[in-house]
């Protein structure tokens, strides 16, 4: 799959990744997407009263959502986010 320009994404999305990517169209056979780099936080539903809006934490709800990774060959996406995370805990 690719996606912004020219990084290949894995196409399955895990806890952990680093982008998403969308169909800029309606088109099923669009062959270009656009894609960027997850957000920090993520938007409350519209559905939630105002107190659930109040307790919202966009920073949690996005790193508990699954995104997309970039593809390297041989790698699962759980095992690519793995290595992301044990870099981080060695910086």
């Amino acid at each position: 799959m690719t996606g912004c320009g020219s990084i290949r994404l894995d196409p399955e999305p895990v806890v952990g990744g680093h982008y998403t990517f969308w169909n800029p169209t309606y088109d099923r056979n669009v062959r270009r997407w656009l894609g960027k780099p997850r957000p920090e936080k993520v938007s409350p539903p519209d559905n939630l009263s105002a107190k659930q809006k109040l307790a919202w934490d966009g920073r949690a709800e996005a790193d508990r959502r699954p995104w997309y990774v970039e593809h390297r060959c041989g790698k699962t996406a759980a095992q690519i986010v793995e290595e992301w995370q044990r870099r981080e805990k060695r910086a």
